[in-house]
């Protein structure tokens, strides 16, 4: 047809709901109709008839957009309406909140969801059970086993990175209220209130409330030990 690729959509943010505004307010995609770019089959065709190439690379030496993930943006953004869905099976990929598919086809390990990292990944069955005969199971093995603490809080601060720039992106020329535990989320805030026990004890911007030592100051050391 002349749809310009084939793809499943993103089902791995579906449930982090600063990731979906972003996808639907900067990318601009109907929700749940962002597509991940892991697996595509390409019209190669239509994308050179369309000269594809030269319109992307022309966006981004104008404007060189600040996106989370510029690959799968730019394909959505620019081929938003010429996208042919797939089934997920076809890109299944883990998430918690979802039960597995019990008829994946092709299994993408996205961002830190990844079994030869970590324990309880969905689809690590199948993953091992293909390792065995792929001749580096036990390089796969001693890489799992030398994973460190250190790479995992990594990874954790780096998902945390990948939300804070999305939410910066829904922030711009905007008055938002954000209610935020982890009070990274909150550091480039024009303005933090602190409560505790339901009532504002503090006040102020990110630097103000760490000099005074008090109450939020024990609270963001506490996160960082």
């Amino acid at each position: 047809s002349d749809n310009y690729f084939a793809a499943c959509p993103d089902h791995s943010i579906e449930n982090v709901e600063p990731l979906v505004r972003y996808t639907m307010e900067a990318v601009g995609m109907e929700k749940g109709n962002y597509i991940n770019s892991g697996v595509l089959l390409m019209n190669l065709k239509a994308l050179r008839e369309k000269s594809f190439d030269k319109h992307f690379l022309n966006l981004l030496n104008t404007y060189h957009l600040d996106c989370i993930a510029p690959d799968q943006d730019y394909l959505n953004a620019l081929c938003n309406g010429k996208i042919l869905y797939l089934p997920e099976c076809w890109d299944a990929m883990p998430n918690e909140n979802k039960t597995p598919l019990s008829d994946a086809k092709i299994i993408h390990y996205n961002l830190f969801s990844k079994p030869w990292c970590y324990d309880g990944i969905q689809y690590s069955e199948e993953f091992w059970h293909y390792a065995e005969g792929s001749g580096y199971l036990a390089e796969a093995k001693a890489y799992k086993d030398g994973y460190s603490q250190e790479q995992k809080e990594s990874d954790s601060k780096c998902m945390e990175l990948l939300v804070q720039q999305a939410m910066r992106e829904l922030m711009q020329g905007k008055t938002c209220f954000v209610v935020a535990h982890r009070l990274s989320t909150v550091r480039s805030a024009d303005r933090i209130l602190v409560v505790r026990d339901g009532n504002v004890v503090e006040s102020g911007t990110h630097p103000e409330l760490m000099a005074r030592k008090g109450f939020y100051w024990e609270l963001y050391q506490a996160q960082l030990a």
